[in-house]
C-alpha cells in the first residue's frame, strides 16, 4: 500500500498556461512519431510530445531538410559490417500547415550521464 506524502509536491514541467484545459498527446514510448503526432492534432490534440530522444545519440545525427517532403529529418549513419545504416532519429515538419498553427510539439530529451545533462 502506496500513502501519499505528507508534503505537497512541487509541479514541474511547462507553465499552467501552456496545458490547462487542452487536449494533450501524453509522452508514451515509441509512439510520438511523426506520424502519430499529426494524427493527433488532426483528431484535436493542442499540445503533442516526440517520441523520447537520447542526448548522446541525437549529437551524432546530420540534420537534413527535405523541402520536397516537407521535412526536416536527423539522421544517424552507422557502419554495420560493409554497409552503411541510415536512421531517422527525429522528424518534424518544415512548415505547419495553416491549419494547425499553434500547436506546440515538446521534445523530449533523455540522457544516461547527469554531468551530461548539465
Amino acid at each position: 500500500f502506496f500513502s501519499p506524502p505528507s508534503v505537497p509536491m512541487p509541479i514541474c514541467g511547462p507553465t499552467d498556461s501552456m496545458v490547462d484545459n487542452k487536449v494533450i498527446l501524453a509522452p508514451m514510448v515509441r509512439v510520438g512519431t511523426l506520424a502519430f503526432r499529426q494524427l493527433a492534432i488532426n483528431y484535436g490534440a493542442q499540445v503533442v510530445y516526440t517520441e523520447e530522444i537520447i542526448d548522446r545519440k541525437l549529437l551524432k545525427t546530420e540534420r537534413r531538410v527535405d523541402t520536397a517532403k516537407g521535412l526536416v529529418e536527423y539522421v544517424l549513419t552507422e557502419q554495420r559490417g560493409k554497409l552503411l545504416k541510415e536512421t531517422v532519429v527525429f522528424s518534424t515538419l518544415l512548415h505547419r500547415p495553416t491549419n494547425r498553427e499553434g500547436v506546440p510539439v515538446i521534445l523530449q530529451l533523455g540522457t544516461g550521464d547527469p554531468d551530461h545533462a548539465l
